[in-house]
């Protein structure tokens, strides 16, 4: 059985729940990932965010979706999403 599949070959989904200490969204579940660093790429900034807060290794797989939306907290924020079995 691959890990990011469950017991009866369903896809799971991993999301991890905000800290009821943030500003935005306290206590919601969520995509995992982060900011990145100049000049780093999507993917090694993903996989770095997954690695140190979850302490996970993943391989990034393909994008299957991008979007925007403005927040009152942090502005602009633009998401694009990977596929990424653990």
């Amino acid at each position: 059985m691959d890990s990011s599949t469950g017991i009866d070959g369903i896809p799971l989904v991993f999301l991890a729940k905000r800290a009821d200490t943030k500003k935005f969204l306290p206590g919601v579940y969520e995509l995992p990932g982060g900011h990145i660093d100049f000049g780093e790429s999507m993917e090694a900034g993903l996989e770095g965010e997954i690695k140190e807060e979850f302490g996970l290794s993943v391989r990034i797989g393909d994008p299957f979706g991008v979007f925007t939306y403005v927040n009152e907290i942090k502005d602009h924020i633009r998401l694009r999403l990977y596929f990424c079995p653990v």
